[in-house]
């Protein structure tokens, strides 16, 4: 009952600022003549308006729980759920365009008017913000490092000092905002690069190709909470201090989307936590433990 108000709530607050976005402002007299009226709706939402669809733009591999498809075949998580409340606050209808293989490719799908919107667990890189527009972020996540037990022969060492050493590969995800962050972190590191978590990065690490992969706390953990016998191989270190902000992302031309997508964050509450984020999609995650456990992943 309590998120169903919460949800009442926002799509109402949504609903006020496209309206008033809408609002045309009195005629003002001068010289004894009146002004006519001027439509004062942000030019992006008129054209939206006439379209009548939201696209949305999300990567092809699931992301849980961001965005992942259920047993039923629906398009379920954070993400989805967020878009389509916009859209129907909008009174439009959104369409869900998940062809890019990459978060880089998403950002080039708004630089090519392919899609109006990225929701799709995109983080916030200085890179990016040169080439489109972020929203208010609505999840912070810390930066992490899953390290293979196995290879870690130094245990006191720093982090940094690590990955300082030419033995010690650092994992990263080919195109994602880690390659950026790993320069900022460990600058001295050498990295190689891979591009599918599940059958590249993983399998590589517990190979002992790299001594950790650098990634967010997100992407460890539900890897780790799916297939609990990688905690007897891997470890996972969170890194203080370094933060992911995932935000909504649309081209400079979208000023009134961005209002409205900045106030259905700001009135929602967003800003959720990746611990609040697990447990509002646990029941999709025991089932799907359920089902690796019977295809016999270990």
């Amino acid at each position: 009952m309590v998120l169903l108000q919460r949800c009442i709530r926002c799509l109402a607050a949504i609903a006020i600022a496209f309206t008033m976005l809408h609002a045309t402002p009195a005629p003002v007299a001068t010289n004894g003549q009146k002004v006519a009226a001027k439509q004062n709706t942000p030019t992006d939402l008129q054209k939206l308006k006439q379209k009548g669809v939201l696209r949305v733009g999300l990567t092809k591999v699931d992301e849980p729980p961001f965005y992942m498809v259920d047993e039923e075949g629906k398009l379920i998580g954070l993400d989805p759920e967020m878009a389509r409340d916009i859209a129907n606050a909008l009174n439009i209808k959104v369409e869900f365009v998940r062809t890019a293989d990459t978060w880089e490719q998403v950002v080039q799908q708004l630089e090519n008017d392919e899609i109006d919107l990225a929701i799709t667990m995109l983080s916030r890189t200085v890179e990016r913000s040169s080439r489109i527009m972020f929203s208010e972020p609505y999840v912070v996540m810390h930066q992490a490092i899953l390290l293979n037990r196995l290879k870690l022969a130094n245990k006191y060492l720093s982090l940094q000092k690590l990955f300082e050493q030419p033995d010690n590969i650092l994992i990263l995800q080919k195109d994602s905002s880690y390659e950026a962050f790993s320069r900022t972190i460990f600058p001295k590191a050498t990295s190689i690069s891979f591009g599918d978590w599940d059958n590249e990065m993983l399998p590589a690490l517990i190979a002992g190709q790299g001594l950790g992969i650098f990634l967010d706390e997100v992407i460890i953990k539900r890897s780790l909470m799916l297939n609990p016998a990688l905690n007897l191989k891997l470890t996972p270190v969170v890194i203080e201090g370094y933060l992911d902000y995932i935000s909504v992302g649309m081209t400079w031309d979208k000023s009134g989307l961005k209002h409205v997508v900045d106030t259905y964050i700001k009135n929602t509450g967003q800003l959720t936590t990746t611990s609040d984020l697990f447990k509002k999609y646990e029941d999709y995650f025991i089932k799907k433990r359920k089902n690796l456990e019977g295809q016999g992943h270990d």
